[in-house]
């Protein structure tokens, strides 16, 4: 089923999205691995990973305009793009008791276009891809966070 498929997966050099990309690559799919940071993690995990070639591509996904390179790069070098896996996410600590105000909003900014507004932008910018291909899947992938109010 995924045979022949090109995915970018975000958040993808390690942990779920790690997964995600050995579990596609595996089942036939080419793979864009995401990293924000660590370049060395991401391009073992496309050395590692079956069958053809994989990308690697970098981008803070909370930067719009890094988003829309992210995909951009990831389909040019995959020659198309049939499948996004919004997978990245943070957790950055932004107690309510906090004394900074200011510290406490740029935490929750960073957490909300991090954890939401990347994949917004990124479903974005792969439906635009979709549409001129017909078609494709966005999955979003989301913690337990999503479900139930931390204040810690």
């Amino acid at each position: 089923m995924l045979e022949g498929k090109r995915a970018l997966v975000t958040g993808s050099a390690r942990g779920i999205g790690a997964a995600i990309a050995t579990r596609f690559a595996a089942a036939g799919c080419r793979v864009c691995v995401h990293y924000n940071r660590n370049a060395e993690e991401a391009q073992n995990l496309a050395a590692s990973l079956e069958g053809g070639t994989h990308a690697v591509v970098q981008a803070d996904v909370s930067d719009p305009s890094a988003v829309e390179r992210l995909v951009l790069q990831a389909t040019a070098s995959l020659g198309g793009l049939d499948i996004l896996v919004n997978n990245a996410g943070i957790f950055e600590a932004q107690p309510f008791d906090m004394d900074d105000y200011s510290a406490w909003q740029a935490a929750w900014k960073l957490t909300l276009d991090t954890n939401l507004m990347s994949a917004v932008n990124a479903s974005y910018h792969a439906m635009r891809h979709f549409r001129c291909v017909g078609g494709g899947k966005i999955i979003n992938v989301a913690s337990r966070s999503a479900f139930r109010a931390e204040t810690t």
